[in-house]
């Protein structure tokens, strides 16, 4: 299943040892954590364009539109928050516009 989220990513990376330590851009085939209200699954990216990213999910989660979503990167060997963002949509987001 794939959705599309409109996402902001935090200024630096928190639960570091180095607080001040930055983490690079979200890139296309990276695997992220997402969590949607309570559940969580593993997420593709498929398309970055703006601030709204395409994931395929790894397993489907039961969603509303405007629901929040976290954002997690593996970092470390251990998955650490880097943004946040709104569920926008399913399938066929991109082609609307």
């Amino acid at each position: 299943m794939n959705i599309f989220v409109s996402f902001k990513l935090l200024k630096r990376l928190l639960g570091h040892s180095n607080k001040n330590k930055d983490f690079p851009e979200i890139i296309k085939n990276e695997i992220l954590m997402v969590n949607i209200g309570s559940s969580s699954t593993g997420g593709k990216i498929l398309k970055k364009r703006n601030q709204i990213i395409e994931l395929k999910l790894t397993t489907p989660i039961c969603c509303e539109f405007g629901d929040k979503v976290t954002l997690s990167k593996r970092i470390d060997k251990h998955w650490r928050l880097i943004g946040w963002g709104i569920f926008k949509g399913g399938k066929r987001f991109f082609n609307k516009s």
